[in-house]
């Protein structure tokens, strides 16, 4: 006779004695050091059936899938993806949000791809390909123009939004460079504190995707929008301005002096 805690039993094996072995002591009354004995496995296994039953119920006795390495995901893999996802938001993908956040595009890719991606290994692969998010505007290292500007705009700036209940965003687009590859631009709008939104693009950035994306901005924001933005085009253009104009004062726009760290 067998006596063994079972785990040389293949998985499924293994889950057919522990219905079994918990029926018996559950349903029909069998003491569990009997059990043990009849399976030719240890009490201490039995029990420790019988304690996980208890408390996940039938659940707790199946087969759960043998952990592994999780399949690697390829830069090839993400940029047919990414390719896929120009011009698009979660939204059109079945998913919530109008904008994507680095959670949000993990999960398409564990849907699609079946790969699980941590959000610091994505924007690990994206900063690689050139695709680099929206940053606040940091403490050191500026140019004269924006420390002037940091020190007598900004505190106004965060204050007003704050007031209003809404966000302060940094804005700013970056062009992908992977050679030999149909090219990607993201823009972004990066908040002081909470996720990161973009938006992937197809070649260069035009007005009308500033346009868009600062809509879109604006239903994923919760409450008004005040965006930092480059003061050139295509950021600065007169579509921007009738869009801001026409929100009520949800969507409120500041622009940089002409040197910026982009």
């Amino acid at each position: 006779m067998r006596e063994d805690d079972g785990r040389k039993l293949d998985h499924r094996t293994l889950e057919e004695l522990r219905f079994r072995a918990v029926r018996w002591v559950v349903e029909e009354g069998a003491r569990p050091g009997d059990v043990a004995e009849r399976l030719g496995l240890r009490r201490s296994t039995v029990y420790g059936w019988l304690a996980a039953y208890r408390e996940g119920g039938a659940g707790a006795l199946r087969a759960r899938p043998v952990p592994g390495r999780p399949p690697k995901l390829m830069w090839e893999q993400m940029h047919e993806v990414l390719v896929r996802l120009a011009g698009q938001g979660p939204r059109e993908q079945g998913l919530d949000g109008e904008l994507w956040t680095r959670t949000a595009l993990c999960e398409l890719l564990l849907r699609d791809l079946g790969v699980q991606v941590a959000p610091v290994t994505l924007t690990r692969l994206l900063d690689r390909a050139g695709l680099t998010a929206a940053r606040p505007l940091g403490t050191t290292g500026l140019p004269p123009e924006l420390a002037r500007w940091r020190t007598e705009r900004l505190p106004a700036l965060r204050e007003n939004a704050q007031a209003a209940g809404g966000t302060l965003y940094f804005m700013a687009h970056a062009r992908g460079n992977a050679p030999g590859r149909e090219r990607l631009t993201m823009l972004s709008a990066a908040p002081g504190k909470g996720a990161t939104r973009f938006l992937l693009l197809g070649g260069d950035v035009a007005a009308p995707d500033v346009v868009g994306f600062c809509a879109r901005l604006l239903l994923d924001a919760r409450g008004p929008a005040v965006v930092v933005l480059d003061d050139r085009p295509p950021h600065r253009t007169g579509d921007l301005a009738a869009l801001a104009a026409g929100t009520g004062g949800a969507l409120r726009l500041a622009f940089l002096p002409r040197v910026t760290p982009w």
